[in-house]
């Protein structure tokens, strides 16, 4: 194998370890992202799961709004949410009727929280 050879091999190792390396930094950026965003998001929601717990509030006052990632990566806004418990997969959550109960609650995960805000006072239904 002569210099020039050796050289482009070698060359092409390096670009290909540089390029790993890139890929490396890119993904650890997106998790460290993914990881502020979501503790951002589990503030409301840990409001969201105080008004659910006290029954002199209501529910209306813990609404909340939730942009959801879907797999067809376009984003999905459900309005008039309440937590009604969280954990490490991600929070329960259930909608408010027109009584202002829960329905039926559902988990939903972290990685598909877009983001999350208390309720738009325009949208909450007027007590």
């Amino acid at each position: 194998m002569s210099s020039i050879e050796k050289f482009s091999t070698s060359r092409e190792q390096a670009k290909k370890t540089f390029e790993q390396e890139l890929d490396l930094t890119h993904q650890e950026n997106q998790e460290v992202r993914d990881e502020n965003r979501i503790e951002k998001i589990k503030l409301v929601f840990q409001e969201s799961l105080e008004v659910f717990y006290n029954p002199e509030i209501s529910l209306w006052e813990g609404a909340i709004t939730v942009m959801r990632k879907r797999s067809d990566k376009r984003t999905e806004t459900i309005d008039a949410l309440v937590c009604v418990d969280m954990n490490e997969d991600g929070p329960d959550l259930a909608g408010i009727d027109e009584e202002g109960e829960p329905t039926a609650s559902a988990t939903m995960l972290w990685k598909e929280i877009a983001d999350a805000k208390k309720m738009d006072s325009a949208k909450v239904k007027p007590q």
